[in-house]
This record gives structure tokens, sequence and C-alpha cells, in this order.
């Protein structure tokens, strides 16, 4: 494996310790959390998807993207719930 696959497998995998972290307290804030998980699930698939073919610099993107998209998402679909 080269050393830019092994780091973006690292980087995917701290990643996705964050997620389940803010997945986790969102759901706790919520109640069932049915909603952001479905959310949470498409964002990390098309992660997952995207990381099988892409170079590191553009995997360091979409995790920077994720996060914004997780922010924004969380607000939404908070606001959605109420």
């Amino acid at each position: 494996m080269q050393d830019s696959q092994r780091a973006a497998h690292a980087c995917a995998a701290k990643q996705q310790a964050l997620d389940d972290r803010r997945r986790h307290a969102f759901a706790d804030q919520i109640g069932d959390g049915i909603a952001p998980t479905a959310f949470f699930s498409e964002i990390e698939s098309f992660i997952n998807d995207a990381s099988q073919s892409i170079d590191h610099a553009a995997i360091l993107q979409l995790q920077w993207l994720n996060g914004l998209r997780l922010r924004f998402g969380c607000n939404l679909t908070e606001r959605i719930l109420r």
C-alpha cells in the first residue's frame, strides 16, 4: 500500500470516529436519532465510495466538506424536527 493510501485510510478512520461521536451526541440531543443517522450514513457512504478512486488531497477536501455538511445538516435536521 502506498504512503498516500495509508495516510488516507488513517485520516478516514479518524474522521469516522469523529463522525460517530458527533452522531451519537446529536442523537442524544434530539431523542431517537433516526433522521440524523440516515443523513450521516449517506454522507459516510459517499466518502467511502469516493475514497476508493481519488487521491489523498481530494479525500481531505471531501472530509472538510463533510464536516460542513454535518454541521449544517444537523442544524437543518434539528429545525425540521422541532
